[in-house]
């Protein structure tokens, strides 16, 4: 063993471990920790008796009682003597040495102990249906979900993977050993699954019950095959001919139980992984019966999705081809960091790679938001098509504002009236050409030690409003509660069987193929922006309920007086009626034609998202970021609810001044 503490002035330390797994395995390893926190933290060094640890950290050294009816000592030993090297008598290591590529970053994922019941009761869902005796124990549940994952994340070649887990003999020998002997005492386990089955939609419960088959194999005989450990362990774990995944560690450890006097461990892992290439196991540094799990992989410059077949696609219709060179619109999101001594780790350690985790998982859903739009001269419209090695442009960014430390309660206040232009440097850009447009661009921006802000870049073509919401619920929902799968009401819905009775789709086309332009095929916006005056301003303000009734009985005395008629365009007037699921467009414009002097008489009144939580609380405010540029007016729920809308709008300071004095005093007047 060797040990080393590093120091980390003004913030902690870091004790840091090489142990030889000939002379212990990860029991021991942990009983040897917990005896050396609990002697440091209890002051046992400072006494002559030997006998200053508790019972159960006591080491059990009775190696004698380990009987070897099957004679496995001599046949390990003629294995390594006989090999073909040049010292058999070497005590080099000969596996598990790759080197570390340098773009590979480690990882930590928690199941929480309701993300562990909610597997269960799916596995338990399916059981009743096909499968008999499942054993769902965490540790199963909880590596047949990183076997799914890895299958659907990794290009993996060939047919089958072997995940390998060992198995705590002491319990299960004859005679038994005692849970704190002290050396090795495990036996190798090998699952083997099909990759096609993993990827199907039983892919879970087919892993839960491969692992069930070998555990079940336990009974039958625990040294069964162990003659062969040691060929098939070194074989397998050489190979390139087929993914071996290992799972060392366990969440029984209680590693995070390890306190040496100041507290428990902020964070642990197992060091060695990136170069053996398995999956740790342990208990959640949260408690509450959760386990984390540790890997290693290569960091993605661009957010990877999986393998998928063009025709998944839903086709362009008429009133996606209307918003064809329209801008597109621009949305932000503003966090706050929970609360911590020190939130930017944080946001590095846990929030930064949970969002782009689960920002991959829900790009399987939404495959329409990594690909892009083209026009080419072999279509008669345009296409959203998605090849394999698509991906949707994340940037991440750090904001820094030495005049203001204030700078991100600033921004994200409802209270005070922004700078239009401070709000850009926070969204990204879409990439788009004459031949080909991005649907989807995401920025994630840090304030540092107060919060964070998503910006989102769609192409309307490919979205409107309402299925820009359902994607980014469904991203936030993956991200607080984990797992793979969504809730019926954020499941997209991508059969398009909108009918064109009026040929609007070819009047639509032909109108842009006619246009009097070098390249009518072009995928450029047309339709102007206005440039942001420098003095403009961004103001947001607050219908409550209370206004939004008094306004209510206001209008409906006024058509007493006059006839009004309203119009609602929803997806539920089409015929056949569209779910409130289906994702692409389905919004129809209205135009409405005002004489000013109305508008300024006391008739004038024009009555035209914040549950989306990703784990770390609502947001603090969200922003229509484009309305800058086009002139338009936003609206959204409230963010203290009640049935309260919130409107945003764009103008010269002056105007905005001017409309806030009316627009509070409209409201008192009712």
């Amino acid at each position: 063993m060797a040990v080393q503490i590093t120091h980390f002035p003004n913030r902690g330390f870091s004790i840091g471990t090489s142990m030889h797994h000939a002379v212990l395995d990860g029991k021991s390893s942990t009983l040897f920790f917990k005896s050396w926190a609990h002697l440091c933290k209890h002051e046992g060094f400072l006494a002559s008796s030997s006998n200053q640890l508790p019972d159960q950290l006591k080491p059990f050294y009775g190696k004698m009682v380990i009987n070897d009816r099957a004679g496995l000592e001599p046949i390990f030993l003629n294995q390594f003597l006989n090999s073909d090297r040049p010292n058999n008598r070497s005590l080099m290591c000969t596996i598990f040495r790759a080197p570390l590529p340098p773009e590979f970053v480690r990882g930590t994922f928690e199941f929480t102990s309701t993300k562990i019941e909610a597997l269960r009761h799916l596995v338990m869902k399916k059981k009743q249906q096909q499968y008999q005796s499942l054993h769902l124990s965490t540790f199963s549940l909880t590596c047949a979900y990183a076997l799914v994952c890895l299958a659907k994340t990794e290009e993996i070649e060939g047919d089958k993977i072997v995940m390998i887990f060992s198995v705590d003999c002491r319990s299960r020998l004859d005679p038994p050993l005692p849970s704190n002997y002290f050396g090795n005492c495990l036996a190798g386990r090998a699952v083997v699954a099909e990759r096609k089955g993993l990827l199907g939609e039983d892919g879970l419960v087919l892993a839960v019950n491969a692992i069930t088959e070998v555990i079940k194999g336990l009974d039958k005989g625990l040294l069964n095959g162990a003659e062969n450990w040691i060929s098939t362990l070194y074989r397998d774990m050489q190979s390139t001919d087929v993914r071996v995944l290992t799972i060392v560690g366990s969440n029984r450890f209680q590693l995070y139980d390890t306190d040496f006097g100041w507290g428990r461990p902020k964070r642990t892992e197992v060091a060695s992984i990136d170069k053996s290439g398995p999956i740790s196991l342990s208990d959640s540094k949260n408690g509450g019966g959760g386990v984390e799990i540790g890997t290693t992989a290569p960091e993605p410059q661009e957010v990877p999705l999986p393998p998928a077949t063009p025709w998944f696609l839903p086709e362009i219709t008429f009133f996606d081809l209307f918003w064809l060179r329209f801008p597109p619109f621009q949305h932000i999101f503003f966090y706050e960091l929970p609360p911590s001594s020190d939130p930017t780790p944080l946001f590095f350690d846990s929030i930064l790679p949970k969002l782009k985790a689960s920002l991959s998982l829900t790009l399987q859903h939404f495959l329409s938001l990594a690909g892009s739009l083209t026009w080419p001269r072999t279509s008669h419209k345009p296409i959203l098509n998605y090849v394999q090695g698509d991906a949707v442009s994340l940037t991440i960014a750090h904001y820094s504002d030495d005049h203001r430390a204030d700078y991100f309660d600033h921004l994200s206040s409802c209270n005070e009236f922004v700078e239009a232009i401070k709000y850009h440097p926070l969204v990204p850009k879409l990439a788009i050409s004459h031949e080909k447009a991005a649907a989807m661009a995401l920025q994630i921006t840090l304030f540092p030690s107060r919060g964070f802000s998503i910006g989102t870049c769609m192409h309307h073509a490919i979205l409107d409003g309402k299925s820009s919401t359902l994607f980014l619920k469904s991203w936030a929902h993956l991200c607080k509660h984990g797992g793979l799968l969504l809730p019926d009401q954020l499941k997209p819905f991508y059969g398009k069987v909108i009918k064109d009775p009026a040929g609007l789709e070819s009047i639509y086309l032909n109108h842009f193929l006619n246009l009097d332009r070098p390249e009518n095929r072009s995928l450029m916006c047309t339709l102007r922006e206005a440039p942001v005056p420098p003095d403009s301003v961004r103001g947001t303000f607050e219908f409550t309920s209370t206004n939004i009734q008094a306004l209510r009985h206001l209008v409906m005395k006024k058509q007493q007086q006059q006839q009004y008629q309203s119009v609602h365009f929803s997806t539920s007037r089409l015929d056949p009626p569209l779910p409130a699921s289906h994702f692409g467009n389905c919004i129809a414009g209205g135009r409405v034609v005002a004489e000013t002097k109305g508008l300024l008489g006391e008739d004038g009144l024009v009555l035209a998202i914040y549950d989306t939580d990703f784990g770390w609380g609502k947001p603090r405010r969200t922003e229509v970021v484009s309305i800058d540029k086009t002139g338009a007016i936003s609206l959204s729920d409230s963010k203290n609810g009640g049935g309260d809308v919130e409107v945003g709008l764009v103008l010269e300071k002056h105007h905005m001044q001017a409309f806030a004095s009316l627009f509070a005093k409209g409201l008192q007047d009712l």
